[in-house]
Formats: structure tokens, sequence, C-alpha cells
């Protein structure tokens, strides 16, 4: 699967997980104490021989950055792998205009970059187990 790269969106509108998000991204929340949720998703892309590795992040990007580093602890932090962050620049009052394709066109210039045929995009908000290289 190394001729795909990933991109782990940031969670819709819709995804509420309390008062834990006004502090942090929902990727960010704590999973069984030293996880993230957002773990699962870049696991799953390292496990499948993904190595570079796109996260979008939309506001509070702080925990999320901390936690993330470089990736070496995904083992994709090699000479031709990359964790990459995003941030979106319109962070509009307004939640219908702050999506997955807005933040896309907000870094058009990373994403025309990769030359990979293909896209893994997972959600930063699931946990699951999957292999990608199916």
């Amino acid at each position: 699967m190394a001729q795909a790269f990933g991109i782990v969106s940031f969670a819709g509108n819709n995804i509420r997980v309390g008062e834990m998000q006004n502090y942090r991204p929902v990727g960010a929340v704590s999973f069984l104490g030293r996880y993230r949720v957002i773990d699962f998703q870049i696991s799953n892309m390292s496990n499948s021989e993904i190595e570079h590795i796109q996260v979008y992040v939309r506001r509070k990007p702080r925990s999320l950055t901390e936690h993330l580093g470089t990736g070496r602890h995904y083992n994709i932090n090699s000479k031709s792998g990359k964790l990459q962050l995003l941030f979106s620049e319109h962070n509009n009052d307004n939640d219908i205009y702050n999506t997955d394709i807005s933040c896309y066109l907000d870094n058009m210039e990373s994403l025309s970059r990769m030359y990979h045929p293909y896209v893994v995009i997972a959600p930063s908000y699931m946990v699951y187990s999957i292999d990608f290289t199916n």
C-alpha cells in the first residue's frame, strides 16, 4: 500500500463529546489513559505501510500537536515517510463553512505535492482497527 498517502480529517460538526471538547479536538480525547482517539487512525495507516500521513486540525491544536510530535512513535518518521499537521485557516463563526473540503482547499499546495495515485481518508473521531492494504 505504499502507493497511497493518508489523510486524517478532523471531526465533523455533529460529533460531540461533552465538556471535553471545550479544551481539545475530538481526536485528542484520551482513550485508556495513554492513547488518544486519533492514534487508531494513524496506527491503522502505519501498519498498512502508508508512510505519508497528513493530519488536518481545525481548532485547539495544542494538545494534538504535543501528542503526535514528529510521528516517531508510529514508525513513520523515516527518510521516506512523514507525518504532517495541516491547519484550517478559515475559522468562521458559522460551522457550515468549516468543512473538510474547506480545509483541503486551504492546504491545496501540500496536497498537490503528493505524488501517490491513491488517497486513504479516515476521520479522527472513530475507534476501529482496519488493514488498508486490501
